[in-house]
């Protein structure tokens, strides 16, 4: 138990510092040369790959169909429509995945529903995945994810407003940061 609760931490830590630098690249992107900004897509990928990694290495150690819940199927279902919402927002971003590149905001397919919905897609799948598995450390890994990529989300926000000023506030008024809402985001509310 001691040495799961160590190997947790690690994976949590190492999740951590690898969303900080992404978000701090969100931040600093514009700032710097041509050698910097390939430097940090790399690390972005590379972050984004092992971080995936890891936590498909938690669910395979844990994966025990049907251990605390009657229906693992509807958790793979879940994680199978975060993937394709992940898909369908990539398909959407094309080359600005990693490296911004839009003279305005991304407003269509998914982007008309969620303001990220390539992280809520992440989010959905990752539940969906610790509930199919029926663990509580997966499930407790999921929610370490949430939380990081909703910081995430809000450093990438402060750079959308940056570049695209009154348009990017303007689309956000009306959309969720992961989940649709029918409701308008207040004049005073942050995106």
């Amino acid at each position: 138990m001691v040495l799961r609760l160590l190997a947790f931490c690690l994976s949590v830590t190492y999740a951590g510092l690898g969303y900080a630098l992404i978000a701090w690249k969100y931040q600093n992107f514009t700032r710097l040369g041509p050698r910097e900004r390939n430097l940090l897509v790399a690390l972005h990928l590379w972050i984004v790959f092992s971080n995936v990694t890891v936590f498909a290495g938690w669910v395979i150690h844990d994966y025990r169909l049907g251990s605390w819940h009657p229906f693992p199927l509807a958790g793979f279902g879940l994680f199978l429509a975060g993937s394709a919402l992940i898909l369908w927002a990539l398909a959407r971003l094309r080359s600005a995945t990693f490296v911004p590149s839009a003279e305005t905001p991304l407003t269509e397919g998914p982007y008309a529903w969620v303001r990220h919905p390539v992280y809520a897609g992440g989010i959905l799948a990752a539940f969906g995945l610790a509930y199919a598995a029926g663990s509580v450390w997966i499930l407790s890994y999921a929610a370490v994810v949430a939380v990081l990529l909703h910081w995430v989300s809000r450093s990438e926000e402060v750079e959308l407003i940056r570049r695209y000023g009154e348009a990017y506030r303007v689309y956000a008024r009306g959309k969720g940061r992961f989940v649709p809402i029918s409701r308008p985001v207040t004049e005073d509310s942050r995106p």
